[in-house]
């Protein structure tokens, strides 16, 4: 008898009476490389904390996405200071460099003041031309995009002999619906590679409510995972924006429901401040919480953003929060942050 048999055999009759003690223990099956996916059918509380305390992007208005938010504190602050570098460099008297001879022949004084004078002059005017830049970018965001080939995405070797790539090309057309394919390399799927559909789009409501919609659909062997996501923004006088939105994901075997809405407001243009709530429901257990968060920019280099908030559901409650300064060269945007 070939040496091997034996162990062949003991391993078909291992396997078969493991699918029969899960089979009669009805345990669940963890797909590979996702441990403990299905375990947990409720999320944690620090968890859903944690995505509560990211700010979400707010959801604008196709012409404002060309444009540009002008109520941004950012943009702002950088649009004055630009404003003012702008009109500071063209006030500056005429400038006549030297030559290496000439420059040999000045003292050491005003070999400094030469150089510090043509150094302030260089940072003046890349600041003026990254204006301009930022002035064409906003421009040619105005132009409509015409229909062209999206970048494929990389396929996972195959065993077949031809090639499907050319089956899953697809273009950036004018079309409302953006629907994408999902790729997973390590999936089950072989041939192709693709386990889902990705769809998004942008509503305009009464032609000033942006309504937003993405969905994703993934599908293997066994499990099916959904996760969709709505979100709109409402501006009010003062420079109030309110920010709603709907979520639903799987969660295990179950699926996990969230409402959420926040509202931005500044106090002075130099101070933001963000009050949110949310709710979530899975598997029958209700999660609630709150956060608030707050924005000071001393000057253009200098800004501190604080937020804090807690989420509690019948099993416990959990508090967190961050604070996070950012300090950025005196020569912003030249320099580094």
């Amino acid at each position: 008898m070939v040496v091997w048999k034996p162990h062949l055999l003991l391993l078909s009759f291992a396997s078969k009476i493991l699918v029969e003690a899960n089979t009669l223990l009805k345990l669940q099956d963890t797909p590979p490389g996702k441990p403990f996916a299905t375990q947990a059918s409720t999320p944690p509380s620090p968890f859903l904390l944690s995505s509560l305390l990211q700010s979400r992007p707010q959801v604008k208005l196709p012409e404002e996405q060309r444009f540009g938010d002008e109520n941004g504190l950012d943009d702002d602050l950088v649009e004055s200071s630009d404003s003012e570098d702008e009109s500071e460099y063209d006030e500056l008297p005429p400038f006549k460099r030297l030559s290496k001879a000439q420059i040999a022949k000045l003292t050491k004084a005003q070999k400094k003041a030469y150089f510090d004078d043509l150094e302030y002059r260089e940072k003046l005017f890349m600041k003026k031309q990254l204006k301009e830049e930022r002035r064409q970018r906003k421009m040619m965001k105005k132009m409509a995009a015409a229909a062209k080939d999206l970048p494929n995405l990389a396929l996972p070797a195959s065993f077949d002999s031809d090639n499907p790539t050319h089956r899953y090309r697809y273009l950036d057309s004018s079309n409302p619906w953006l629907v994408r394919p999902v790729l997973d390399t390590h999936g089950w799927d072989h041939d192709v590679g693709y386990e889902g559909i990705n769809m998004e789009r942008l509503f305009v409501a009464k032609d000033k409510f942006p309504i937003s919609f993405s969905g994703q659909i993934t599908k293997d062997k066994k499990d099916a995972n959904v996760q969709m996501e709505r979100a709109s923004s409402l501006k009010h006088e003062g420079g109030k924006v309110t920010s709603l939105g709907f979520d639903m994901q799987t969660v295990g075997k179950d699926l996990a429901y969230t409402l959420c809405g926040e509202t931005r407001f500044s106090n002075v243009r130099k101070n933001k401040a963000n009050a949110g709530i949310s709710v979530t429901l899975s598997d029958d257990t209700l999660s609630a919480g709150v956060k608030v968060e707050d924005k000071l920019m001393a000057n253009k280099r200098f800004q501190v953003v604080m937020t804090g908030g807690a989420m509690t559901s019948r099993r416990d409650i959990a508090f967190g929060g961050s604070l996070e300064a950012q300090l950025r060269d005196k020569d912003y945007p030249l320099g580094r942050s």
